[in-house]
């Protein structure tokens, strides 16, 4: 395609990224090579994972292989429509890993929502990689229901976390290699409060303020409602 001005081309290239990963909003030219690189189905991505998700301008994120990492407030993976599944239940399954930077902190989020309401399951890695903590908000959503366990965590190691929601029991499990789950948490709460347009979902960070420090394997990472795929769609099995 021939252009008449620099301006057009850029504009054509900004349409192909929003095109791509589902959002709408302008887009900064110094952005352009991080949003290209972050877009799903491009460059060396796994051609299994063919779910969109975009990142905020300016992240830092970088994604080999379908691994993600680098994130921080500006730098998480998020899913571009609400998480609303209403009465279905649902399954969140993350692979992941904690660098060794990670234990200096309290707090590494798994999950969170991209937005300042606590409207969005979440899931954390707690008290300097000593507890898992999983949340979901309540009727009002501004206040976790939340349950803790301990679980011992190791740098550089691969955890896989399933976040199971059925009907009102929800249930947290952990592998070491993807095949063999042990429960962790299990609670109920009958309420089913995901019915907000801004209850997007935030792996790698909540309320870019709060980040992982570590990475995702985006290829075993998904989010089902119901028994369908609603994100993702890696290499996954049901177990």
């Amino acid at each position: 395609m021939n252009y008449k001005d620099i301006g057009s081309m850029f504009k054509d290239i900004c349409d192909a990224i929003r095109a791509k990963d589902g959002t709408t909003a302008l887009i900064r030219h110094k952005d352009i090579p991080a949003r290209i690189e972050a877009i799903s189905g491009g460059g060396n991505v796994e051609a299994s994972f063919t779910s969109p998700f975009y990142t905020y301008a300016g992240s830092g994120l970088k994604i080999e292989d379908m691994v993600a990492s680098g994130f921080d407030g500006n730098s998480a993976i998020y899913t571009p429509n609400c998480f609303t599944p209403f009465d279905k239940p649902w399954e969140i399954q993350i692979k992941f890993r904690l660098e060794e930077n990670s234990a200096k902190y309290s707090r590494n989020f798994l999950l969170g929502t991209s937005s300042s309401k606590n409207n969005c399951p979440y899931i954390a890695v707690r008290n300097y990689n000593t507890d898992i903590a999983a949340g979901i908000p309540d009727k009002n959503g501004n206040i976790f229901v939340e349950s803790v366990a301990k679980y011992e965590f190791d740098i550089n190691t691969d955890y896989w976390v399933k976040f199971i929601r059925d009907e009102s029991e929800y249930i947290l499990r952990i592998s070491t290699n993807g095949a063999d789950y042990e429960s962790i948490i299990q609670f109920t709460y009958d309420d089913e409060p995901y019915q907000d347009d801004k209850s997007k979902l935030a792996l790698g960070c909540y309320n870019r303020s709060r980040a992982l420090y570590g990475s995702i394997d985006l290829k075993q990472t998904y989010i089902k409602i119901g028994e369908e795929v609603w994100w993702g769609g890696g290499n996954h099995e049901e177990i």
